[in-house]
């Protein structure tokens, strides 16, 4: 007598964000929340963290057969060299990558913030 074989359903990669800030948990929490998106946006995945802590994230979304969006500041890139070269080498890593996306904000996501959702003239410097 054969036995039955299942069928296996394909699972769709998950997305999860991953970030260095509250302020990016909030906008990605906040885009969820209104339209609907689905994707992982967890608080663990937004702290103050090096591009090394990052791309230890990242490798254990991959792991997982997931897609990973970083959403981070590049700012620290100007001012120190070694984060500077950190960065460009995340670049290298992941840039035929189709499952990790980087989306770095120069000068910061605050200061994006402020120019698209405040109606001002005011010159910033």
């Amino acid at each position: 007598m054969a036995r039955k074989i299942k069928e296996r359903k394909i699972k769709n990669p998950t997305i999860t964000i991953i970030g260095e800030g509250a302020t990016e948990r909030f906008y990605f929490t906040h885009l969820k929340r209104l339209n609907g998106y689905k994707y992982t946006c967890k608080p663990r995945n937004f702290t103050e963290q090096t591009f090394d802590e990052m791309q230890k994230q990242i490798e254990r979304v991959l792991a997982d057969d997931g897609i990973a969006v970083c959403v981070f500041d590049a700012d620290v890139t100007r001012t120190r060299q070694a984060e500077k070269l950190k960065f460009e080498e995340m670049q290298r890593r992941y840039t035929n990558n189709p499952s990790v996306i980087l989306c770095d904000s120069m000068p910061s996501i605050e200061f994006w913030f402020l120019l698209h959702y405040l109606n001002t003239n005011r010159y910033f410097a």
